[in-house]
């Protein structure tokens, strides 16, 4: 069922656009929209599952024009948090419809893989790992290759940092 909804971009663009219209019509002069920074990843060698960034960092890397085109491997999700963001983006500087006037502003959040209380994928998956190599976890792409987790709580300071002072951060085309 979950899957269907990632592949049905239609559905999840207009209810994207319906949670714009809501914070519009009910002047919420603030949308925090959570996407991920597999948007602007590219698959390793076209058929690894999965991804790098070479030579940059996500700030600079730019997604693709096509959601389709998305990372390959998870790519229906992918290509949905892509579509989500673009919309959320659009709708930056819009005038709210209440009587103060107003304007939302938008802003959308790439963070990497997230880990925290209640965690049944990120951490036992890499304990796993790591015991599978006698307590090691193999670093892929080199010494000089970098992959970052989020612990979830540091990640909701963000969104709520981001809420709280919507001037430092909704600034016209970034994310």
């Amino acid at each position: 069922m979950i899957y269907d909804l990632f592949n049905n971009n239609t559905f999840l663009s207009a209810a994207t656009e319906t949670v714009v219209r809501l914070c519009q019509e009910e002047s919420v002069p603030v949308l925090v929209a959570t996407s991920t920074a597999e948007v602007v990843y590219r698959p390793f060698f076209q058929v690894v599952p999965f991804s790098l960034i070479v030579n940059q960092t996500e700030s600079r890397a730019e997604p693709p024009q096509d959601p389709a085109k998305a990372n390959a491997p998870l790519s229906a999700y992918v290509a949905s948090k892509l579509t989500a963001e673009r919309v959320v983006l659009a709708a930056n500087a819009t005038p709210l419809e209440g009587p103060d006037g107003g304007s939302l502003h938008t802003v959308a959040l790439r963070p990497p893989v997230m880990y925290g209380e209640g965690d049944q994928t990120v951490v036992p998956g890499l304990a796993k790992l790591a015991g599978m190599a006698d307590g090691i976890l193999l670093q892929i792409g080199g010494t000089t290759n970098r992959h970052t987790h989020a612990y979830v709580g540091k990640l909701y300071e963000t969104m709520v940092h981001k809420l709280t002072r919507p001037e430092e951060c909704c600034e016209e085309g970034r994310s």
